[in-house]
């Protein structure tokens, strides 16, 4: 059977099919199958609404429960779950344009002095998004139709990272009063990315 994820806002509902939820006095507790299930974090009634922990719900029914920082979602993942492999490259893709949008938040943000050591800390930042980028693409596996165009994205992230690698090195050897070194690996940066810009408008 297919693993399939899903964000929680979609399926919360759905987990409460198999879950008989009962008062003692004060105290709320949770069966999921007739058993039983304790968290760290107790459920609570908010605004007349029976909150329970998903994590404990989750994972009582054979789910994998995790939190994205990049998508700010709670992530779950069965076993059992007949989802296609189409809806979770969709939810691939929602991870990879937030992540590309801190990358264009970042390239906006430093000078436009090629050799402003200013920049060096932006940069590293963006090799630091374009490493997971790429590490999270190389994880996804697009449908047939998509698989060319989506493929391609790679190899401009990894021609991309590669520019950006060598540029910070360019800055760092300026740094050291090797201009040469400096301005011969900034050659060879701004030799990579044009030829990124081309492939990609292919």
């Amino acid at each position: 059977m297919k693993k399939a994820a899903f964000i929680i806002s979609m399926v919360f509902a759905l987990l409460f099919g198999g879950i008989a939820i009962a008062r003692a006095g004060e105290n709320i507790r949770i069966f999921v199958n007739g058993q039983e299930v304790y968290s760290d974090v107790p459920p609570q009634v908010v605004e007349g609404r029976t909150m329970v922990p998903l994590r404990a719900v989750g994972e009582a029914l054979g789910a994998d429960v995790r939190w994205d920082d990049v998508l700010s979602s709670v992530i779950v993942t069965t076993n059992n779950a007949e989802e296609s492999e189409k809806e979770q490259y969709v939810i691939g893709l929602k991870r990879v344009n937030a992540l590309i949008q801190q990358l264009v938040t970042l390239q906006k943000s430093q000078t436009t002095n090629v050799n402003d050591y200013s920049n060096i800390s932006n940069l590293r930042e963006q090799s630091a998004i374009l490493t997971d980028l790429i590490n999270y693409i190389v994880s996804i596996h697009p449908p047939k139709e998509a698989s060319v165009e989506f493929n391609q994205q790679l190899v401009n992230f990894v021609q991309a990272r590669a520019s950006v690698d060598v540029w910070i090195r360019s800055l760092e050897e300026w740094q050291r009063g090797n201009f040469l070194a400096a301005q011969a690996l900034m050659d060879e940066a701004a030799k990579l990315n044009t030829q990124r810009l081309s492939s990609s408008s292919q």
